[in-house]
């Protein structure tokens, strides 16, 4: 596994929020309607971020010089000038490790055969729900 020169060994990683967030501004400078909008279409729809998280998330992140802000551009339809944020370069360097770190993980995941049951977690989630057993390997 690898450990950053940016921060120090044993540092905790990015939230869910900072995560996807970060990884929306790889595509360019993002306003914060986008933002939420690229959350949920990253995560599949596991993470729907608020305005006011999301406010609370970005000031953190503008804190960390992980993004920056990219000043007032037109947005949408009506055009109106929304403030856009941009990722820094430490801000990228920051999302590669924590992917990295990520990468790792579920590695160990399919070294350790998590990935070998045949029945989709939705449906497990079903039986589960039914209160069927889930305890009996499937072929």
């Amino acid at each position: 596994m690898q450990q950053s020169l940016l921060t120090p060994a044993g540092s905790p990683p990015l939230t869910h929020s900072e995560l996807y967030i970060l990884l929306a501004l790889r595509r360019g400078p993002l306003h914060a309607y986008d933002l939420c909008g690229f959350a949920v279409l990253d995560s599949q729809g596991a993470l729907r971020l608020s305005m006011s998280h999301l406010r609370t998330v970005l000031s953190r992140l503008i804190e960390d010089r992980l993004i920056e802000d990219a000043g007032l551009h037109p947005a949408g339809p009506s055009g109106k000038e929304r403030r856009h944020y941009a990722i820094t370069k430490w801000g990228q360097v920051r999302l590669r490790e924590d992917l990295l770190r990520l990468r790792d993980v579920v590695q160990i995941a399919v070294d350790a055969g998590y990935f070998r049951e045949l029945t989709p977690p939705h449906i497990q989630r079903l039986e589960l729900a039914q209160g069927l057993n889930l305890s009996a390997e499937r072929p």
